[in-house]
């Protein structure tokens, strides 16, 4: 019985320290029917030479090894749209290249997917920190529906690793990560595969180590404060709420709920650093929320008028 091709799809940048530990653990798999794809995005450090070491130890997986390197340094959804492309497999696995998969993961993924004719099949994870070790239990969602909103969520359950994913969603609807949008690229791509997705499945079984203790990575670069990982955050769900606007609209007006959110704490920023141009920017995309999702509560009233006195305050400063 013949078994689906699983493309392992890794991102390679600054992470010399992890990349031995994550191609052992994807070339030692118990499941043989794999290709790895690693995307070289022009890493600055000897990432791609420990990569190539490692390799030389696994003569026999030469002919399911791909290597593409960017000319440029693109980013992280750039990476993972290019090894997407390059990919031949029926079945796609996305690792971070500083995570590493259990030794049975792809097999265990596979199995349910064999069993159920699923298009997602979820695994649990272990999220590694510097402090402690502990197991991320991703939800068993009883309807396709209640996965897809959950997908939307800003939170921890949206990311696109530790999933087996049908290529054909991707290829058949069109779906990439917005390139230069490295932070919430998961959310983006997994609200849209799951909306198209028939069966979902999940497994119990602890598919992927999830290691936070990379200070060069993406999400340790940017902590949930900083202006940048906002803005990002903001642009990922943008492109969701767009997603769904001629699709269904109670998950484009949830998606524009979470929105209120996110251009309320931009505008709080902006208006305490004084940047009335970018205020003003942030302001107007408020305003063009569906009417019940800009309703602003007293307190953020309050906060709003606050730059108002800011500025007539510092104009009489400065007169």
């Amino acid at each position: 019985m013949s078994h689906p091709l699983v493309s392992v799809c890794i991102p390679v940048y600054n992470v010399e320290r992890y990349i031995e530990r994550c191609v052992v653990s994807v070339l030692d798999q118990s499941y043989p029917d794999i290709e790895c794809v690693f995307v070289d995005d022009c890493s600055p450090d000897s990432s791609v030479d420990k990569l190539k070491e490692v390799l030389k130890r696994y003569p026999s997986s030469v002919d399911r090894v791909k290597i593409i390197r960017h000319e440029k340094n693109r980013g992280l959804s750039a990476a993972r749209n290019t090894a997407l492309f390059h990919s031949a497999g029926d079945f796609i696995l996305h690792v971070d290249s500083d995570d590493y998969l259990d030794i049975h993961a792809v097999e265990n993924l596979v199995r349910r997917q064999e069993e159920t004719d699923s298009d997602i099949v979820t695994g649990q994870a272990v999220c590694i920190e510097k402090e402690r070790a502990w197991v991320m239990e991703r939800p068993h969602f009883q309807t396709r529906e209640d996965f897809i909103a959950d997908m939307v969520k800003p939170s921890i359950h949206h990311t696109i690793w530790g999933r087996l994913i049908r290529k054909s969603l991707y290829t058949d609807n069109g779906i990439q990560a917005k390139e230069g949008v490295n932070i919430g690229e998961d959310l983006q791509v997994m609200s849209q595969l799951a909306y198209y997705a028939g069966q979902v499945e999940s497994i119990w079984d602890v598919v992927c180590f999830y290691d936070c203790t990379n200070d060069l990575s993406y999400m340790n670069q940017f902590d949930t404060r900083h202006i940048k990982r906002q803005l990002q955050d903001t642009e990922s769900m943008e492109v969701v709420r767009d997603f769904f606007k001629d699709k269904d609209a109670s998950l484009c007006d949830l998606a524009e709920k979470y929105l209120f959110q996110y251009y309320s704490s931009l505008l709080r920023y902006y208006g305490r650093a004084g940047m009335k141009e970018e205020f003003a920017g942030i302001r107007n995309r408020l305003s063009s929320l569906l009417p019940q999702n800009r309703k602003m509560s007293k307190r953020q009233v309050i906060k709003y008028r606050s730059y108002k006195l800011f500025r007539i305050a510092d104009s009489l400063k400065h007169r």
